[in-house]
């Protein structure tokens, strides 16, 4: 505005740039600067009120204080008109112009300057110049009233957009019940599932005693079948000893006490062989059951860990959409906040000041006409009296309330495949249930901090899993010279296939990786459907190249796999839930392995019972969860280990 009033004033006298000099010092609004245009006239009074107006231009407080400014000048604009007129018909410019500067100063802290008040008093107040002043007095009445008005739609703006906050809250408010079902829906799945664990628990005990009779009647078996074979040696070498044509009565006699003894032998043996056949069923029926509930107590977890996975995704989304709004809003507030206190201060400006010209109005307004201000102290004592009055109008100030706090995020629940997940959920369960996570949802909550603009290192090689090995039923190379596998070293030599994409592919190419951190295996029926899987064994070495003889390793998750490689026939049967028992069937086993998880199985002998079951010396896959008694089981076993890329 400065600048636009420097523009208009180059070519005017040293005494009108004096007046605009001093008036811009202490004027802020369009107001005031219609008042200094009235001194040049009202050719460039538009430019200036467009120019001041876009100074707040793209908010909403264009319209409110733009309004005052345009009612002001209309009426001020209006009033100058007939001031003009006025001019004409008085004594000279001279008064009027003194007038207009009279109207146009602020004065100081103590009234008018004492060079402003010597020129005053050669002032002469026509009839015109107090018409003027009564008209001029009415034209500002409505001026007030808006200022006012527009102060009031500030005020009404500034509270519609704190009520806003209240909208933000009602809508984080309204996502509250769809977080809350799910958490119902997460609490129940949790109930369901520890249920079913608890009662899978139950069955554990049958599946150890089952093992142990099945043990103890195996054993008697052993001893039995010792005794059959001794009283049957005792009757052959009778016969061999006597002859049965010469034999004596007594002979005979002690030859029917040698065949009674073997009867009751073999009587005792079939007994044995009956309870434990009997044993073996129980063995197989409480496994059946177990694997049975192991699967359905699986499901439930899958269902409990996705549930808490979909709570969490439902409070991530609640907690994102709610922080967004708020903060946007946040902005908006604090933006208009400000806004609206700079117009708020204007207007107390503009309202102090156009007050005082109200003021000095009304006292040209009452004295008697033609009367010189030179003859009447009293009016520039009056208009004096004008500058030093307090017209502050405090009813103006629009308290800024201060944002009220976002929601408090609820906390997310701690996600499935994490340590902590497990120690909440799982650590109170036996370790023989070997429960390991099924549902990965790794999340993290919103914040507001700004984006990292720096590059990223390049990271260091990741572990990744491969698959190194696929074993089913294999002849041994006495039986398939082309294609036969060692029972000894199945394990720890390579052999067959290397790429496993194909189904039809088998082999074993484990010992080729050589510093593997984990291994899993799966276990497959022959149409490869999983049967079960272990998850993940630490390593700290490739344990089938470097150890040998009977070696375990049971994972955090209480998963089993144990392996007894021999370079030999000295191999003993590995079974059980979870691989526990081990003992020699007193035939001859070339290596042997199991891998047990959850209350399932899968055993391997190699060479099995002295290479007499058609593989020769090859691997001999045993049903699922029970010992091999032929080789005609379809499982396959798969391995994989996890390498740094590269390092296979």
């Amino acid at each position: 505005l400065s600048c636009k009033v420097e523009d208009s004033v180059r070519s005017r006298s040293a005494v009108q740039k004096q007046v605009v000099n001093s008036t811009m010092a202490a004027c802020r609004l369009i107001a005031c600067t219609i008042v200094i245009l009235s001194i040049f006239g009202a050719a460039s009074g538009a430019d200036l009120l467009e120019h001041g107006a876009a100074r707040h231009h793209g908010t909403p407080l264009d319209h409110t204080l733009l309004s005052t400014r345009v009612g002001v000048s209309k009426a001020m604009g209006a009033s100058i008109g007939r001031w003009e007129q006025a001019a004409a018909s008085t004594r000279g410019t001279d008064d009027m112009g003194l007038i207009r500067e009279l109207m146009a100063t602020p004065g100081t802290a103590t009234g008018l300057t004492p060079s402003l008040l010597q020129r005053l008093s050669t002032v002469r107040v026509t009839p015109e110049v107090q018409k003027f002043s009564s008209q001029m007095l009415k034209d500002l009445e409505p001026v007030f009233a808006s200022i006012v008005k527009a102060n009031q739609s500030d005020a009404k703006l500034l509270a519609d957009s704190y009520a806003r906050f209240s909208i933000v809250e009602a809508l984080f408010t309204e996502g509250q019940p769809a977080v809350d079902s799910k958490e119902q829906v997460a609490d129940v799945s949790r109930e369901l599932h520890g249920t079913c664990r608890k009662q899978q628990t139950t069955i554990l005990p049958s599946i150890t005693e089952s093992e142990r009779l099945v043990n103890e009647t195996k054993s008697r078996m052993a001893d039995t079948l010792a005794a059959v074979e001794g009283a049957g040696r005792s009757v052959s070498l009778w016969f061999q000893a006597a002859d049965p044509g010469s034999a004596t009565l007594s002979a005979f006699v002690q030859h029917e006490h040698l065949v009674e003894q073997y009867h009751a032998e073999l009587q005792a043996h079939i007994e044995v062989w009956k309870t434990h056949n009997d044993n073996v069923q129980k063995l197989e029926n409480a496994t059946k059951v177990y694997a049975e509930k192991e699967k359905a107590c699986g499901e439930k977890q899958v269902e409990f860990e996705r549930a808490i996975c979909t709570l969490g995704d439902s409070m991530q989304s609640l907690c994102s959409s709610h922080v967004s709004e708020y903060n946007i809003h946040l902005q908006d507030y604090e933006a208009l906040s400000s806004a609206i206190a700079e117009k708020v201060y204007d207007r107390k400006v503009e309202w102090v000041h156009l007050k005082k010209i109200a003021c000095i109005l009304d006292k040209f307004a009452a004295v008697r006409a033609n009367t010189s201000l030179s003859t009447n102290s009293s009016v520039g004592q009056k208009i004096q009296g004008c500058y030093e009055a307090d017209f502050a109008n405090e009813d103006l100030a629009i308290p800024v309330v201060v944002a009220p706090p976002p929601q408090a995020c609820p906390t997310l629940p701690t996600l499935p495949c994490t340590v902590a997940f497990h120690a909440e959920e799982y650590a109170d369960l036996p370790a023989e249930l070997a429960v390991a996570c099924k549902s990965d949802c790794a999340m993290a909550m919103p914040t507001n901090a700004p984006a990292a603009t720096t590059q990223a290192p390049t990271p260091a090689p990741m572990p990744e899993w491969v698959q190194c090995a696929r074993i089913k039923n294999f002849r041994g190379p006495q039986v398939d010279t082309e294609s036969g596998v060692d029972g000894n070293t199945y394990l720890s030599s390579s052999w067959g296939e290397s790429d496993f994409a194909d189904r039809a592919a088998f082999g074993n190419h484990c010992p080729d990786i050589a510093h593997p951190s984990a291994v899993e295996f799966k276990v497959l029926d022959g149409s490869f459907n999983l049967n079960f899987e272990t998850g993940a064994f630490a390593l700290q070495e490739n344990v089938f190249v470097t150890k040998s003889g009977l070696y375990s390793e049971t994972s955090e998750t209480g998963a089993v796999f144990k392996v007894e490689q021999v370079d030999g026939q000295q191999g003993r049967l590995i079974y059980g839930s979870r691989c526990a028992s081990v003992h020699s069937n007193g035939y001859r086993q070339r290596t042997t392995f199991c891998v047990a998880k959850g209350g399932q199985y899968q055993s391997i002998l190699g060479g099995i019972n002295g290479d007499n079951y058609g593989n020769g010396r090859g691997p001999c896959m045993c049903n699922p969860n029970s010992m091999c008694g032929h080789c005609g089981s379809s499982s396959i076993v798969e391995i994989y280990m996890k390498t740094v890329a590269g390092n296979a």
